[in-house]
Parts: structure tokens; sequence; C-alpha cells
């Protein structure tokens, strides 16, 4: 048996088979359907895309087989990627290279060999679409062609496919540096808030400008600084956009009202899903309650709200961590000023 020689072009081919980002992925529907038409069309048992890696043949799409891994030495596509033509192999048993291949003196006893190299856009051909019969048999040019088109099709899935993977990538890596920048700005936030706490302010006074500062920082569309003494509740709007419709800011008021547990900690309610999200005013899309914390009789809390039309439509991570944050500044500055004995 003899070991297909390299092609010139290999170490562009390996890394050009390495940017699809292929290789051991689960079946796709796509890929499984074209080795099924290759199967009724050519009426053969066995329908294979292979792709060949440095040292093994590994399927893609199978028909008739439950697996095609191989070591390269052993494969008959890493022949048929030697050229661009289609490769034929009408009786392996009486073809020098294969006559003594495991896989046509065992299983799957490969006789009729044929495959059409998967050619990329760059030229490099990274596999095959192949079909294999146990019985030595001749193909007609309208059935190789029809192996050429599907083999064409196949690639033009793997393009489409690694165009999605990199418009994904893409994707993260724009959310991941919208998440870093987001993370920086918080973290100027919650800096302003600490100093904010250390300036000659009545308490009062630097928790109406700490929840300004916060509600504009998590995108919300309304704050409020909700404050309670015994049964008694005051709110005072610190904070809402321009722009913000009638409806809603009319419709807010009432979160100031909610039989909300201030003890409890923190209190997300948004359209996802969450608990209460049906009990938010048709209005208002999303709403927080968020403690913080008690200066003599006075128990402060932060009442926030997104409108429906607000693009952000959740609490996201980075919201809950900088509002979370700066309540905890704000009660542990609240302690600090605290007379002594209380």
């Amino acid at each position: 048996m003899t070991a297909a020689p390299l092609p010139a072009d290999e170490y562009a081919r390996l890394l050009t088979l390495a940017r699809y980002q292929i290789l051991d992925t689960l079946p796709e529907p796509g890929f499984d359907r074209i080795t099924r038409l290759a199967a009724a069309i050519l009426r053969v048992p066995v329908a294979l895309i292979n792709f060949v890696d440095a040292d093994r043949q590994w399927g893609k799409a199978l028909v008739g087989l439950q697996d095609s891994e191989a070591p390269r030495q052993d494969s008959f596509c890493a022949w048929a990627i030697l050229n661009p033509e289609p490769l034929i192999v009408r009786d392996a048993l009486q073809d020098a290279r294969f006559v003594d291949n495991p896989m046509v003196r065992g299983e799957p006893h490969v006789r009729l060999y044929a495959g059409v190299p998967l050619i990329t856009p760059a030229g490099h051909r990274v596999g095959t679409l192949c079909v294999t019969d146990t019985a030595p048999r001749d193909l007609q040019p309208n059935e190789v062609q029809a192996l050429q088109d599907l083999a064409a099709l196949t690639v033009e899935m793997l393009e489409l496919r690694l165009q999605a993977l990199t418009h994904q990538a893409l994707q993260t890596r724009a959310q991941q540096q919208e998440d870093l920048e987001r993370t920086a700005q918080h973290a100027d936030t919650l800096e302003a808030v600490n100093a904010l706490m250390t300036f000659p302010l009545t308490p009062e006074e630097a928790t109406l400008t700490s929840v300004a500062l916060i509600g504009e920082m998590v995108d919300a569309d309304w704050t409020a600084l909700l404050s309670l003494r015994g049964a008694q509740r005051t709110a005072q709007a610190v904070h809402h956009r321009p722009k913000a419709d009638a409806a809603f800011l009319e419709a807010v008021v009432s979160l100031t009202e909610w039989p909300v547990n201030l003890g409890g900690g923190a209190v997300y309610v948004d359209r996802t899903g969450t608990a209460h999200a049906s009990a938010l005013p048709v209005s208002v899309g999303d709403a927080v309650w968020l403690p913080l914390g008690t200066f003599g009789d006075v128990t402060y809390a932060l009442v926030g709200a997104r409108s429906p039309l607000n693009p952000v439509q959740q609490w996201r991570p980075s919201d809950r961590a900088l509002l979370e944050a700066a309540a905890s500044a704000v009660r542990a500055a609240l302690a600090r000023r605290a007379p002594p004995g209380n």
C-alpha cells in the first residue's frame, strides 16, 4: 500500500482547513443533505464529506457508515486532493495504490471510489465529496458531473458557514469592547458616588445627587429618590430623559407606591420574564428598587425605570453590578455619618 504524497500547497491548505473550524464538529443538516443526494443520484451505499487533516481524514457527513475517520496514509481522499479533477477508481483491487488498503481488504470493502475535491475560492483542496461501493462499476459522465455540482455546493456551504462564524466573532468582540467601555464608565461613576458622599452635603442632598448619576449610567429613563419615615413615603424625581413621553412619566409615579420590601435587597423587574413583570404599567418597560441605607429614622431607596421604547430592555449584569456597588457605597457613607450610638 502506498501513502499519498503531500500536495505542493500542504501548509496553506491546512491553514485554510483550520480557518473553516469544521473538524470534529457535530453533524449539520445541510451537509447531511448533500451526502444523501449524492448516494441517491449515484445509486451507491456510501457517500461522505471527508476533510483531510495533517495526519487523518475526518468525516463531516456520512451515509452508509457510522464513522469515516482513518489515518491519512490509508485515505483514498488524500489521493483525491492531489489534483483538481475527480479521482475515479473503478476497482480498488486492480489499483496498485489501494490493493492492500485496509478499507479494501476489510470493512467497508471499497471497490468503487469516486471523489471530487472540495476546492476553496483560494484554490486549496481541503477534502472531498466521495462515494464508494462494494462492487466495481463505471460512472457515467452525468453522474460525475452531479458529484462535481454537489461538491461545489459543499464549498459554498463551507463559505457561508465561515461567514456566519466570522460575523458572530465580530459581534462578540464588539460586545466585549462595549462591555469594557461600560465597565470603565461605571467605575468612574462609582468613584464619583464615593466622592460625593464625602462632600459637605446633607445626607439627602448627597443621596439625591448619587441617584441622578447612577440612573443616567444604567440608561434609566426616570430615577427617583424614595424616602421612607415610618409609613410615610416621599419621592423626589431626580432624573428623566428629556424625550421621555408623558404616558411613561405619569405611569412611573405609581412605582414609588409599590409594596416592595426594601429590607430584602434590590428588586429588579423587566420585560424578559422576571417575576411581577405583568404587574408593571404598560407604559413602563423595566423597573428597579434599590435600598440605599438608613440615616436617623429615614430609609432611602433608588427607584428607576425604563420606557418600553428604550433599546435596553433588561437589567444587564453590568447595570446590576454598578447599582449594588453604588448602593453599598452610599450605605457605608450614611453609616459613617450617623451620630454615635445610632
